[in-house]
């Protein structure tokens, strides 16, 4: 009985783990992002942000990034950071 449950939590475990990572290469596969070279240092760190044109939460990772004025602004689109940058220029 014991083994049966060890070898559920085991397959369990193998097929979150292969799905993490067939999750990942999709998503990786299908972006297109924005990063100047300053703002590499937190393109790994989770934190969500939010969009100034939007008001929408999300992943610092996955935001397209811009910089204006010095300032780092991120967006959920390339919509909302055209819309940004029209309304500062």
């Amino acid at each position: 009985m014991l083994r049966t449950i060890i070898i559920i939590i085991f397959v369990y475990l193998c097929l979150r783990v292969i799905k993490d990572l067939f999750l990942r290469s999709v998503f990786r596969s299908n972006r297109f992002t924005y990063r100047p070279a300053e703002t590499d240092r937190a393109v790994y760190t989770g934190e969500m942000v939010q969009d100034p044109v939007c008001q929408v939460y999300i992943s610092e990772h996955d935001a397209l990034t811009a910089t204006v004025s010095g300032q780092i602004y991120f967006f959920c689109s390339r919509e909302c950071m055209e819309k940004f940058r029209e309304g500062k220029g």
